[in-house]
């Protein structure tokens, strides 16, 4: 029984030492853009944490000591990386008394085996926006199938829409430098209103990250916050303090709160089935002219992200008459 003990004791204390270590070092995130990488799988440092707690208690003294007490510090450190994300508002709540726009937002996967499935959820919701990353098996089919148009087709992020298009950066023909984030302003009842989309690189290139989220900062103070919308891959935690600080410099309201996006199917990156996605890595911020109607991740349709479903709902006060 004691060996049988031992043999449970040792490599559960060695998860949660590890898993404790990781969290407490993430909070150095706050000054090194290497220990913010960190942070980006708090969850899993949470679920060993949990499981440490739970499998130690039923231990005897051994687990007590080296089991449940790094276990507790690895929960309580990853808790307070992550509570700041549930506890945060999604922005207003729709009346019902204003116009509504639904947006889809898909890293869609360039190999995706199941394009015909994707095409037909994605034409099911009437989006009247889709931004789509590695969308190539899919975005044609949206323009000859569903009467979309494309903005800045061929760049990390495509946006689609129906509504008539004031202004966007499509690439022009003899320009060799594609956009690092994709734009387009549209006209609703309510005016006009540009939306952004984005791909990010992982949070390991540092030099390439930095210099699209200052593109994307620069281009959004350039126009008018409150009915700008940014959408896309971020490949960013919320309890990344990268994504903090973007969020702040952002000036806008994240809707997806804790909107766990991938992994989805095995494919791409992800090589290890998934029961369940455990990153929050595709996001939709809406400035304050925008009320929240709901925020839903979609089924898995052939990429190795879950489509993500956000309705808005227009907040533009009608001006008082003269």
């Amino acid at each position: 029984m004691i060996s049988l003990r031992l043999c449970i004791t040792v490599p559960l204390a060695a998860m949660a030492l590890g898993c404790a270590a990781a969290a407490v070092a993430a909070h150095g995130g706050r000054f090194s853009v290497k220990l913010d990488v960190l942070t980006h799988f708090t969850p899993i440092y949470l679920l060993g944490g949990l499981l440490a707690v739970a499998v130690g208690l039923f231990l005897g003294r051994p687990g007590l000591t080296w089991v449940v007490a790094p276990g507790a510090v690895a929960v309580l450190a990853s808790v307070a990386l992550m509570a700041p994300e549930f506890l945060a508002s999604a922005g207003p709540k729709a009346t019902g008394d204003g116009p509504r726009l639904t947006i889809v937002q898909f890293n869609a996967w360039g190999g995706n085996p199941k394009a015909d499935q994707a095409l037909a959820w994605i034409l099911d919701q009437h989006p009247d926006i889709v931004v789509l990353e590695e969308g190539s098996r899919i975005g044609g089919r949206l323009m000859t199938e569903g009467g979309y148009h494309a903005s800045c087709r061929g760049c990390l992020a495509v946006i689609y829409s129906k509504l008539p298009l004031v202004a966007d950066n499509t690439v022009r023909h003899g320009q060799k430098v594609k956009p690092k984030v994709s734009w387009a302003t549209y006209t609703d009842l309510d005016g006009r209103f540009t939306v952004f989309g984005v791909h990010r690189p992982w949070p390991t290139k540092f030099a390439r990250d930095r210099e699209e989220t200052d593109a994307l900062n620069a281009m959004v103070a350039a126009r008018p916050r409150d009915r700008s919308i940014v959408v896309g891959d971020f490949n960013s935690t919320p309890w990344s303090f990268a994504r903090r600080r973007e969020d702040k410099a952002l000036g806008l309201i994240r809707r997806t709160r804790g909107l766990f996006s991938w992994p989805a199917e095995q494919v791409s990156h992800n090589h290890l089935p998934a029961m369940f996605p455990v990153l929050p890595i595709d996001h939709v911020y809406a400035g304050a002219g925008w009320r929240t109607v709901a925020v839903k991740r979609g089924p898995k349709l052939g990429s190795d992200h879950y489509p993500v479903l956000v309705i808005l709902e227009s907040d533009v006060r009608p001006a008082a008459p003269h």
